[in-house]
């Protein structure tokens, strides 16, 4: 059993809140109270195939309904994640998961609800494809490196037509899979995303946070690692401002900590 909220955060990246948040997004918030109303005056305790019976004739594709879809992404672990590549004559999504999820598309421009396979194309669309904008699936979206210019262009010279969430996930998406080696020019975009963040610090909340995928230099020993830390100690965990934007010395040097002791980034 979990034992604590931070637990929750930490091992679950609040998945399940997501999938509900998700599910009610599909339904409408009316037809979500009223299932939880149902399930509080008729169950005593209630599973998960109780809350699916709810949904099992809400169709979503031929032969699949909404209440398997959704145990699909209750029951499987792991975090899905499309590459979306706008190639002329056609745009390719490609989930980049070991085997295909049933992945609930939400996107500006006109798309399939639904992705059930490895890999669709589809027409060419104005403008960037901007997909999960505002994280209202739990996905991940990697792009091509021309639309990933495009949209950190965007962003820069008009970033009120992203929300405070859709700026975050952007640059956390585009770390993410820069860190992994999966964005072509990643580097000369990752100049481009950590100049357009701190230059524009008040636009993104605890910035360094969102960057910290960006930030993977590390000092060249153990030894060096833990002196520079130890002489950082109080700047580290004595003030803010550590977690501010421009600095991010405690994302930066609690993961090369992690990095050098574990193989693995622990933030």
């Amino acid at each position: 059993m979990v034992a604590s909220v931070l637990q929750i955060n930490s091992h679950c990246y609040l998945k399940g809140v997501v999938l509900l948040e998700t599910l009610e997004t599909m339904v409408s918030e009316d037809y979500m109270l009223a299932v939880i109303r149902s399930l509080v005056a008729t169950k005593t305790s209630f599973d998960l195939e109780n809350l699916l019976f709810y949904f099992d004739d809400i169709a979503v594709d031929v032969n699949v309904t909404l209440a398997q879809v959704y145990k699909f992404w209750f029951t499987t672990g792991g975090f899905p994640a499309i590459k979306v590549s706008s190639n002329v004559p056609s745009i390719e999504l490609r989930q980049l998961s070991e085997f295909p999820w049933p992945l609930w598309l939400s996107s500006y421009q006109p798309l399939p609800r639904f992705i059930f396979a490895k890999t669709i194309s589809l027409p060419p669309k104005d403008g960037p494809m901007l997909i999960n904008l505002n994280f209202t699936s739990f996905l991940r979206v990697n792009y091509d490196p021309v639309t990933w210019t495009s949209i950190f262009s965007l962003m820069d010279d008009h970033p009120e037509l992203f929300s405070t969430l859709g700026r975050a996930q952007l640059i956390t998406d585009f770390c993410y899979f820069y860190a992994r080696g999966d964005v072509d020019n990643g580097m000369e975009i990752r100049e481009i995303v950590v100049e357009m963040v701190y230059r524009n610090s008040e636009l993104f909340e605890l910035c360094d946070w969102h960057l910290l995928w960006c930030h993977s230099t590390l000092p060249s020993s153990l030894r060096q690692l833990l002196q520079q830390v130890a002489l950082r100690a109080f700047s580290l965990f004595g003030t803010n401002a550590a977690f501010g934007c421009r600095t991010g010395l405690a994302a930066r040097d609690l993961n090369a900590i992690c990095s050098r002791v574990f193989t693995t980034t622990c933030i």
